[in-house]
This record gives C-alpha cells, sequence and structure tokens, in this order.
C-alpha cells in the first residue's frame, strides 16, 4: 500500500502512520483526532494503521468464518472491560479478527506493529473502526505516560477540569453546560489522559464520539433545535455533511456527533491538552434544585477517581491485537489508586449534586467557577 495517501499523526511522543486507499477517511480522521494528536512529518513511526477497500477479499474472508476453537483477541479498552473479537481463520498463520458491528477486519501484520483494516466498498463505519484502531495504540502509549479516566474534559482560561465517573452520571450534560462559558475550550467528551510529569497534572483528550441522549437534549431545548437543523452525521467530516439535514437518530431519540461537529455546535474550540484544576464527581439528584457542590477529602477524592479509570491492567497488560513496545515512555511507579490519591492531595475534587433545574441559568457557570477556584 505504499501508493496510498499517507498521513503521521503522534500522541505523548507515540507516532502513528496512517493509510488510507481513500484520502477522505484521512481527512475525517485528522479532524476527528487534532489537536489531542499532532499530525508530523518527517519522522520515524512507531506503528501502522492502514486500510484497504476490497469488496471481493472481504466476502472471502467472510467465507472462511471463525476458527473452529471460538478463539477470541482483545481488542479495544473500553470503560471497564475489554472487547474481545472473534478470531478468523487465517491462511498466513497471522493475527485476524472480525469486527461484526463495522463489519471490518483487522490483521495484525507478522512481525511488525502493523494494523490492516480490510473493509467492503461503501461502508461508512468503517471510519470509526480506522479511528478506533489508532486511538487503541494511543491508549496503549497514554496509560505509559499516567491514568485514562472516564471522564468529560474541558478548559476555562487557563485551567483545565473534568468531570469523572461511571455512564449515567450526567458527565456530558455538566460538560456541555460548562461549554456555555465565554472562555470554554472542548478537551474530549468521554475519555482523558491524566499525566503526573513533575507533580503536576496535565489532562489531554482521547477524542471519542460525542453520545447526546434525548434526556440531555432535553436539557438544553435551544441547543436540541439547533441540532435539528444540521445535517450533522458522525462517519462524515465537516465538509461532507449531505445538503438537507440528517434524521439519523438514537435508538433513544438521540443523536452522536464527532468532536468538531460537537464543537461546531456549540461555537467554541478545542483545547489540546491543560493544566489540571479541579476534579469533579457529578451524581444527578433527581430532585429539584440547581447544582450543590461539595469540596472531598483527598482519600475520598483519591478512592472516587480510582473507581472511575479505564483499568491499566486491561489496556496494557493484556494481549491483545495492539501490543507495543515503546523504549522511551514514562513507567509510573505504585498501584493506580496510589496514583490517584497523589492527584487529589494536589488537586481539589468536588461532588456535584445536579438538580432537576441545575442548567437553567448559564449566568451561574461563573459562581460555580469561584467556588472551584476558592
Amino acid at each position: 500500500m505504499s501508493t496510498c495517501p499517507v498521513i503521521a499523526l503522534r500522541y505523548l511522543g507515540l507516532t502513528v502512520r496512517i493509510e488510507s486507499v481513500d484520502p477522505q477517511d484521512l481527512v475525517w480522521l485528522e479532524e476527528f483526532l487534532v489537536p489531542p494528536f499532532q499530525r508530523v512529518a518527517g519522522v520515524v513511526v512507531d506503528c501502522t494503521v492502514s486500510c484497504e477497500i476490497d469488496a471481493k477479499r472481504h466476502a472471502a474472508l467472510l467465507r472462511e468464518g471463525p476458527r473452529s476453537d471460538g478463539a477470541m483477541l482483545a481488542c479495544f479498552a473500553l470503560e471497564q472491560q475489554l472487547v474481545h473479537l472473534p478470531v478468523w481463520t487465517s491462511p498466513r498463520g497471522e493475527w485476524l479478527v472480525y469486527d461484526e458491528e463495522f463489519n471490518v477486519f483487522y490483521r495484525r501484520i507478522a512481525g511488525a506493529p502493523h494494523v490492516h483494516l480490510l473493509t467492503p466498498p461503501g461502508n461508512g463505519a468503517a471510519r470509526i473502526g480506522l479511528m478506533r484502531a489508532v486511538r487503541e495504540f494511543a491508549t496503549k502509549q497514554a496509560w505509559r505516560w499516567g491514568l485514562v479516566v472516564h471522564a468529560a474534559g474541558f478548559v476555562i482560561g487557563d485551567d483545565g477540569f473534568v468531570a469523572a465517573g461511571a455512564k449515567g452520571t450526567g458527565k456530558t450534560s455538566l460538560l456541555t453546560h460548562m461549554l456555555r462559558h465565554p472562555e470554554a475550550r472542548f478537551l474530549s467528551n468521554d475519555r482523558v489522559q491524566l499525566s503526573l510529569a513533575d507533580g503536576c497534572p496535565v489532562i489531554r483528550g482521547l477524542p471519542t464520539l460525542v453520545s447526546l441522549r434525548r434526556e440531555s437534549l432535553a436539557l438544553f431545548p435551544a441547543l436540541r433545535d439547533q441540532l435539528s437543523g444540521r445535517s450533522y452525521q458522525h462517519e462524515l467530516g465537516l465538509g461532507e455533511a449531505p445538503a438537507t439535514p440528517s434524521v439519523a437518530r438514537f435508538a433513544n431519540g438521540g443523536r452522536s456527533l464527532s468532536p468538531p461537529q460537537f464543537c461546531e455546535l456549540l461555537g467554541i474550540r478545542r483545547a489540546d491538552q491543560a493544566g489540571l484544576a479541579g476534579v469533579l464527581f457529578p451524581r444527578v439528584t433527581g430532585a429539584g434544585g440547581g447544582i450543590g457542590i461539595e469540596r472531598l477529602s483527598a482519600e475520598d477524592g483519591g478512592a472516587r477517581l480510582a473507581k472511575a479509570l479505564f483499568r491499566r491492567g486491561l489496556s496494557v497488560h493484556a494481549a491483545g491485537l495492539f501490543d507495543l513496545e515503546v523504549k522511551d515512555s514514562v513507567s509510573l511507579e505504585g498501584p493506580v489508586e496510589e496514583q490517584c490519591r497523589a492527584v487529589a492531595s494536589r488537586i481539589p475534587c468536588f461532588e456535584w449534586r445536579l438538580g432537576l433545574d441545575a442548567y437553567d441559568d448559564p449566568a451561574s457557570i461563573n459562581s460555580l467557577l469561584a467556588r472551584l477556584r476558592g
């Protein structure tokens, strides 16, 4: 595939070469991942992700079927689990798995940190598979440099904040609210990398799709109405949107956007990193009222942060498709619980109790920030 269009993206010192027969795939991918990733040129790469479009080869592999022993291979780290995909019959003796969700095959090239995707023509979902492959290599690197937190991240002024916690705790809604501040920038919706270099915590985004549930959109009716007039499709770039508004919805009436689409919708810019100034643990109360804030002890904050992590044992030490050896990365010592306590001893942590009227008044953000910074 040496004649294919190519770009190289770097994340925390790890450089990934990406190849695709469709140059628009690379345009979309760069738009999705930058600025947490940086585009680079003329450097030695650490790993490669390539994408091939071939209907006949894809159909032939489907006919081969999975291995008779039912083997599964660890592939993608999610919140508290690792996605295993079925290992496919491969005449080459290489790792080959099939991802039914995106209808793509992933093949690990023997003897090299190189994952090759195979998709049939017209498969828009393959772009998500391509992005996940690049991000998984980066996630391996992210763990070597610190922690990966299940959190939404935003920056206001020079201060970075994370809203951490499990699914359904109100992270995306709180993020959307705080991004209404005129100085706010978007960092990440679901994954934040946290480094402890020189004892000063720094946060970086690990880009994901932004899922806006129907319940979340109901909290921001003006934003919901604005979104209804946009033709966003998360597998398309900003310049590829169809002329007519999209009616695509989740089963629950929500929408899924790429990070650049989300930022364009809100009229804000993206950030690549920031010094961490506060850790927020949102909790939806279901009761009346606005936002209540309680300062947590370092011990409590550290324990809660540890529960919000993408588990290190899954994304670094489990044998899988995206194993990678990097000689110049940082290896933090000690259990993750100790690292989380170290963060909480330096950075204030708060529980945010989100009432039914939490997002009614955008002007209240300044008073919330004063509580965080005071």
